[in-house]
């Protein structure tokens, strides 16, 4: 074990600022299957509120969005166009706020 020499209780860290933003962010939806060819869903989409998703890549590039309930059928997301790989979907409301936890999905 190494000693710094730093004394944590003068750094002045206040760890309400990180857990109040990660409180206000729901757990994410379900999304199978997982992975998949292209084609996911979301499950229990009824109860989901969020305005649009985003999907980026592993380097946080966006790649593409959908505006929910405009562009989303049945819950059906069809992500067939993408290369393969590993993505995120984020999920916002209509102030661009996060309002879930980011999904990991991997298209084959």
């Amino acid at each position: 074990m190494f000693n710094l020499g730093i004394d944590i209780d003068k750094l002045g860290i206040d760890p309400s600022v990180a857990t109040e933003e990660l409180s206000n962010i729901e757990a994410a939806p379900i999304i199978y299957p997982n992975p998949s060819d292209g084609i996911f869903f979301l499950k229990n989409f009824e109860t989901l509120d969020f305005e649009y998703f985003t999907i980026t890549d592993l380097q946080g590039r966006i790649v593409d969005s959908k505006i929910w309930r405009e562009e989303i059928r049945y819950a059906r997301i069809d992500l067939r166009a993408l290369s393969n790989g590993n993505y995120f979907i984020n999920y916002f409301d209509e102030k661009n706020i996060q309002v879930y936890q980011s999904s990991g999905i991997v298209k084959l």
